[in-house]
């Protein structure tokens, strides 16, 4: 069945998946790198003849280690290729039938071995069984984590300086990023950079790049939930005082902003968590937009995955975080969690009670964990902080009575220049 002429034109044709894009690239120690490796899949193909169930079972190999948008998204790759051999058998065999493969499916496929082949007398179908190697790109292992991604900030059309605004918002987008990016327990999606990202891919895809890279097309990845951030104010009032005794004008600015915090499951559109973080300060908008994107990553991993305690060295705590999410000298309640509590109308969990019995104060902080010291506990064991029922929570200072009263002039003055377009268009 299989014998062929001596000289003959073999035609493969050949649906290669051009997968679509991704690759994250964190050059960091191995755990959190992906990369393109050759790993070796047994399939089953069948086909008219045992070249076509050898290409049927090479695509399933293909499908199998890079997914079904191998199928999905395709472009026809021919090659022709003239050979000199005694039977179609040992072609299949040879590595000019195989080289063939390998430039048809750009390099994801590096080769195969024919492990069985029958043919059913009752069709005239033939079975082959195969051992495909093929490339594999292997994803880093941080994308086990929550997924996370911020959209474009959005402003509020009640903010009065645009200009400032913009910069503004792009210093704590960029701040918030960072933040929680360090606290490792996410796994931060980009959404700003898309269109760097895809060059890089398409230059993968080019002929000076070896073709086995092309594993790393196709690989991008949705997220879990999104973070939508929204300016509702940022205020700049300057205050003037004139001294007593020397008549001079002393002035005082102070900034503030106010954020709005959404985080929404991407899957559904649920909003699963809502809120607002005020800043203040008294320097300029990149120092408050620091500010107020070390607060607002603080608030959304508060919110998802606070400070653990794991272990305890006499009055010294390890916690397990660090890096720039935690700073020395800053302090933190230390709490007990106890039993979990239920929304009495919905019977949603709604966390775990809470028992603050101490505080704690930073005082060594590494990349991946911290040092904290115990300032008061009153507790009875304090062995106990080993578990995973304690958890610890920045101390946030209240809002003073100066920003309150520069959000009431702010609202003064709006109030006034409303009044007063409204008797100009009167």
């Amino acid at each position: 069945m299989f014998a062929v002429m001596m000289h003959r034109r073999v035609t493969l044709s050949f649906l290669l998946g051009v997968l679509m894009v991704a690759l994250s690239t964190v050059p960091f120690p191995a755990q959190a790198r992906g990369g393109v490796e050759i790993v070796s899949v047994q399939s089953q193909g069948l086909g008219m003849t045992q070249r076509d169930a050898i290409l049927d079972g090479v695509r399933e190999a293909v499908s199998m280690v890079n997914g079904m948008a191998i199928a999905s998204q395709t472009s026809l790759a021919e090659m022709t290729t003239e050979v000199t051999t005694d039977t179609e058998s040992a072609f299949l065999m040879s590595s000019a039938f195989m080289e063939q493969i390998s430039t048809a499916t750009s390099g994801i496929v590096d080769g195969y071995d024919l492990l069985s082949s029958s043919e059913d007398a009752a069709t005239g179908l033939v079975m082959v069984d195969l051992s495909v190697r093929v490339a594999r790109y292997t994803a880093s292992k941080q994308l086990d984590r929550l997924r996370m991604a911020l959209s474009a900030m959005r402003i509020d059309n009640g903010v009065q300086d645009l200009r400032a605004a913009a910069e503004f918002a792009e210093d704590l987008q960029d701040g918030v990023i960072d933040y929680l990016t360090q606290t490792r327990r996410f796994a931060m999606i980009d959404r700003q950079l898309m269109a760097e990202t895809q060059a890089e891919l398409n230059y993968v895809a080019t002929a000076d790049v070896p073709t086995r890279e092309l594993a790393r097309l196709g690989n991008q990845v949705g997220t879990d939930y999104l973070v939508v951030l929204e300016l509702r104010d940022l205020v700049t009032t300057v205050t003037e005082r004139k001294m007593a005794t020397t008549n001079r004008i002393r002035r005082k600015t102070m900034l503030a902003s106010e954020v709005g915090v959404r985080i929404i499951d991407v899957a559904t559109s649920q909003i699963k968590f809502s809120g607002t973080v005020d800043t203040r300060g008294n320097k300029d908008y990149r120092s408050l937009a620091r500010e107020a994107s070390r607060a607002i990553g603080r608030y959304i991993q508060n919110a998802i995955y606070p400070v653990r305690i794991i272990a305890i060295d006499g009055n010294v705590l390890t916690l397990g975080q660090g890096g720039k999410t935690i700073e020395r000298g800053e302090r933190y309640s230390l709490i007990r969690l106890g039993e979990r509590l239920y929304d009495p109308y919905t019977k949603e969990s709604l966390g775990y009670k809470e028992t603050t019995v101490g505080s704690v104060i930073i005082t060594t902080v590494r990349a991946k964990q911290s040092k904290a010291e115990i300032e008061t506990f009153d507790g009875a064991d304090m062995a106990a902080l080993t578990g995973y029922e304690y958890v610890v929570r920045p101390i946030e200072p209240a809002a003073g009575a100066e920003l309150e009263a520069a959000r009431e002039r702010v609202k003064k003055a709006k109030d006034q220049v409303k009044s007063l377009k409204d008797k100009f268009d009167e």
